[in-house]
């Protein structure tokens, strides 16, 4: 799929997801294969954070060895995007923010 939502679980939001009020954090991914002239398997994760506490959230899983890089942070406007975020661990989610990840590029091993 182009376009997934995930609950902070790390798993596709359900129904019931959708439908308690009091799950106020969630996360969108766009896989690049949504636009026709980007075939590279790239992903865009935006985490929605709307309660008054911080959200564990688990980050989806990438392909194997793949990580996550923070692109924009609301807390952290000079945060450095470089450092990569472990695929499939739990992150911890600011109060009402917005935290957008990219799939951190391959990592060749060092000679």
């Amino acid at each position: 799929a182009d376009l997934q939502w995930f609950s902070a679980a790390g798993q596709p939001k359900s129904n019931v997801d959708w439908n308690n009020p009091h799950n106020k954090c969630f996360g969108m991914l766009l896989n690049e294969g949504a636009m026709e002239e980007k075939k590279t398997g790239k992903r865009l994760l935006a985490v929605f954070n709307a309660a008054a506490n911080p959200v564990s959230f688990k980050l989806p899983e990438l392909p194997v060895g793949g990580e996550w890089e923070r692109a924009l942070d609301t807390s952290e406007p000079s945060l450095d995007p470089k450092q990569p975020v472990p695929a499939g661990k739990d992150h911890q989610i600011p109060a009402r923010l917005v935290v957008v990840f990219t799939q951190a590029p391959e990592r060749k091993p060092s000679p």
